[in-house]
């Protein structure tokens, strides 16, 4: 999801139709690009994705209250088991 239409989504305190999926995997895909820009180095991927895990962990930690009521408990359990299952196969990497 954009993260300008996570930002609305905040600012009218619903989750409405956004699917917050693609926030969680743009997380582990920002963190994986910036642990493998680290390891190769190359500051052009680093510099690249650092803003970008930064903006994706903020629209992921914003849209998590949004989602503890019933009508999404099945959002917040579908991104947390996909986060889960995302960071063992990343941290497992290092």
């Amino acid at each position: 999801a954009p993260f300008t239409a996570v930002l609305a989504r905040v600012r009218a305190k619903s989750l409405g139709a956004l699917n917050p999926l693609p926030v969680a995997l743009t997380v582990l895909s920002s963190w994986s690009w910036l642990q493998y820009g680290l390891s190769v180095p190359d500051p052009y991927i680093v510099s690249g994705n650092l803003p970008a895990l930064t903006a994706a962990v903020y629209g992921l930690l914003v849209m998590l209250p949004l989602m503890h009521d019933a009508e999404h408990a099945q959002a917040l359990l579908l991104v947390v088991r996909v986060f889960v299952a995302g960071c063992f196969a990343t941290f497992g990497r290092i």
